[in-house]
């Protein structure tokens, strides 16, 4: 299930990133998706004290099982968030064709008709030739 939601932060960070470079909602979302995968390895380590005593032989491997689990799930989850992320970037990029806006560097969608107003300054000629190009 954590895993899962580390999946949901992916998407999340690439959906609600103000960032308009790639790179930088990739590196967004792996961090979110590292820092929550962090705080369940912590969440880990506040449980499994509550779950029985542990005895003394086996403080050590509790121990090393709960760095293993911090670990693990940070990895895991900058990995998944980072995954996720990189498919939405490939679905936006790549389904679309961008073109740049004269010369300001502004990238537009290749599908657009523009502000024409049809039917109205344009006869229905004009509206079929401008829609069908």
């Amino acid at each position: 299930m954590a895993w899962l939601i580390a999946l949901r932060v992916g998407n999340l960070c690439v959906w609600r990133s103000r960032s308009t470079q790639t790179s930088r909602r990739l590196t967004e979302a792996a961090l979110a998706g590292g820092l929550f995968g962090f705080l369940q390895g912590l969440l880990f380590a506040v449980i499994a004290p509550s779950m029985g005593p542990i005895q003394a032989d086996e403080l050590t491997r509790t121990i090393i099982l709960i760095l293993i689990m911090i670990f693990v799930g940070t990895l895991s989850g900058a990995g998944l968030s980072f995954f996720t992320a990189y498919l939405n970037e490939q679905r936006r990029y790549y389904s679309v064709e961008y073109r740049n806006l004269g010369r300001a560097g502004v990238k537009v969608s290749a599908i657009g008709i523009g502000c024409n107003q049809f039917g109205g300054k344009v006869d229905a000629t004009g509206t079929q030739a401008a829609s069908l190009r």
